[in-house]
């Protein structure tokens, strides 16, 4: 994967036109402030196809969104579909930033729907903490006669500002990947300490896990915990459907919350790479991949822990999960319960 600079031509193709004169007001207004340097479009390579997409304009008509000289705007910030939950947009968002900041530009602004709670959470971790205003126009959405198009539903300008020093995350490398058949062998050789072995079980027996989970039709996706180019831990999320028939009297003994919600399953740092932050941006990046909802819409993301573990709990507790007065029939952990 590669976060790189993309061309006016390369957009047009994303975009699925093959040529400027082809293509709608809006993807001409694009392609031409890419063409002059007025915009620089960002993308995700990987080995030749474009999986990511944020663009940045330097100059707009209102100075509110670009002026040029302090402030710049990001719009059409995406990931395909598949690729989402890796850090990949965070890499190309911080990309993006700090190339802004080199440039000279002490703000940059974002636009987003008012009704969109996940997104407005995304930008915030972005540092996009500021409202500008209310909007009715897009200034880089065109109609047929060139002119922003007016938008019945309001959405908020936010911004950042670029003079600090911390960009997007606390730990820019780190990333999550799909464990498959050329990294397993690296992460099942990662282990936490004596101690806290008894919080969690072994990478290998996770894995077990997760095929048989699948292989039964309900979810389990392992991903491997990287810093940069570098192994450093492990999680899994899971998601259970309710089944047709309940096994004798064990469903009546089950939360509601067990089923058709996702279940943050399985998560380690290795020993070597403990206390150095990857465990908290891990799981904002987990966080966010939930949010995709990649079985479907859901309520809650729940997850358990041993009442001994102190530390997993002060973790849990600081991203909002609230413990549950409801336990699983023959649990002796603790679960707790965020609403997504």
């Amino acid at each position: 994967m590669q976060i790189r600079k993309a061309t006016g031509e390369e957009m047009l193709a994303l975009w699925g036109y093959p040529d400027e004169a082809a293509a709608s007001p809006t993807a001409k207004f694009y392609y031409r402030n890419i063409r002059s340097g007025n915009a620089v479009f960002w993308t995700v390579d990987d080995s030749g196809e474009l999986i990511g997409e944020l663009y940045a304009f330097l100059d707009l008509d209102d100075r509110d969104f670009a002026d040029g000289e302090s402030t710049a705007y990001l719009c059409a910030f995406r990931v395909k579909e598949g690729y989402r939950g890796q850090g990949l947009g965070s890499q190309m968002m911080n990309a993006a930033l700090a190339d802004l900041k080199e440039r000279g530009f002490r703000t940059a602004t974002i636009g987003v729907g008012c009704d969109k709670p996940q997104n407005i959470r995304l930008y915030r971790r972005f540092g996009f903490d500021r409202k500008v205003k209310d909007c009715h126009y897009d200034p880089c959405g065109m109609d047929e006669d060139g002119r922003s198009e007016y938008e019945e539903e309001a959405w908020w300008l936010l911004a950042r500002d670029l003079s600090e020093e911390q960009m997007c995350s606390e730990n820019e490398k780190v990333r999550l990947v799909k464990i498959d058949t050329d990294n397993f062998d690296d992460l099942i050789e990662l282990s936490v300490t004596d101690p806290q072995k008894d919080f969690v079980a072994s990478n290998v027996y996770s894995l077990a896990e997760a095929y048989a989970t699948n292989a039964e039709g309900n979810f389990a996706q392992p991903f491997g915990i990287y810093a940069g180019e570098k192994p450093v831990g492990f999680l899994m999320i899971g998601y259970f459907h309710k089944p047709d028939k309940p096994k004798d009297d064990e469903e009546e003994e089950t939360p509601d919350y067990v089923h058709e919600n996702y279940l943050f399953w399985r998560f380690m740092i290795d020993k070597e790479h403990q206390q150095k932050g990857y465990g908290r941006e891990a799981m904002k990046l987990a966080l966010d991949y939930i949010r995709t909802f990649p079985c479907g819409e859901a309520e809650y993301c729940w997850l358990s822990y041993e009442p001994e573990n102190e530390v997993a709990r002060k973790l849990y507790r600081s991203f909002g999960f609230v413990e549950a007065e409801q336990m699983p029939r023959g649990w002796d952990e603790i679960p707790a319960l965020l609403k997504l």
